[in-house]
């Protein structure tokens, strides 16, 4: 089931710029009995995206409505729901100019069925062959320009890897394929900073609030991955997939394997529930 603008369709209009230029954003999150998870964090999102991208959207509520009736509508009581803001239709050639009024774009999908298996027995990571490009005005931003992700899952499936390790054209570690990384070096957390490329997952922003009020804060660096790069353990996070241990690294060009506890890590997954207030999917 597919709601366009506020309607049960499934087509959309061929000018959509989402279609055209990738002209949007989107957040994806899960539902569990009736109730979109973390709702406020994607609204913000979404509102916070749309401000970035000058896109002057503003059917929140009408959003929110159509959200809810995907879930009344739901063959299961759990699932994903994706919301995709289009900038409108029409302008003349890449400008936005003489734009339609934003369009909304809902659906309604099951939810990984891998993923419960990855929480528990945790995942391996290769390295990347793609990079990010770094481009500050776009960075941390959930865009529709997805095209350097396409690149790097298609070079993933290639692979024995359950998921890489993704950095920028600096070699600065960024992000996985579709998530955020977090790493634990001598009792003090990292993830990187997102100045320059990566998104800013709903998720991330969670955790950090979490180690914060554990007394544990994150600090957000740009850290290169070498052959020196240490950690005890590692972890990827999103909304859909929450928290993930990795339990090995390998880099094939480098001759070295890493391998992480996961102690820590599963603590983090307890709190987390009870933080986010969230029934296990």
């Amino acid at each position: 089931m597919i709601i366009i603008n506020g309607q049960i369709q499934d087509s959309i209009d061929v000018t959509e710029r989402a279609v055209q230029y990738g002209d949007g954003c989107f957040t994806t999150m899960t539902f569990f009995q009736g109730q979109l998870q973390m709702w406020p964090q994607h609204l913000a999102r979404l509102q916070h995206n749309c401000q970035r991208l000058a896109i002057n959207f503003s059917q929140w509520q009408a959003l929110q409505d159509s959200a809810l009736s995907l879930i009344a509508n739901a063959e299961h009581k759990s699932g994903v729901i994706k919301i995709i803001i289009s900038r409108g239709k029409g302008g003349r050639g890449y400008s936005p100019l003489n734009v339609t009024a934003p369009s909304y774009i809902l659906s309604c999908h099951e939810l990984p069925s891998h993923y419960m298996s990855w929480q528990k027995r945790g995942i391996s990571l290769g390295l990347s062959p793609v990079k990010l490009a770094m481009q500050p005005l776009l960075a941390g931003l959930k865009h529709l320009n997805r095209l350097e992700q396409v690149l790097v899952k298609q070079a993933l499936d290639l692979t024995e890897f359950d998921d890489v390790l993704v950095c920028d054209t600096s070699d600065n570690i960024i992000e996985a394929s579709a998530a955020n990384v977090f790493w634990l070096h001598k009792g003090q957390w990292f993830t990187p900073s997102l100045e320059s490329s990566g998104v800013e997952g709903v998720m991330r922003n969670k955790v950090c609030q979490l180690l914060s009020t554990l007394s544990q804060p994150v600090t957000e660096t740009k850290q290169k991955f070498t052959v020196d790069f240490a950690a005890e353990e590692m972890f990827i996070c999103n909304a859909l997939m929450t928290i993930v241990p990795v339990t090995t690294l390998n880099v094939p060009t480098f001759n070295q394997q890493w391998a992480f506890s996961k102690a820590k890590v599963a603590q983090l997954q307890s709190e987390l529930n009870t933080f986010i207030q969230t029934p296990a999917l």
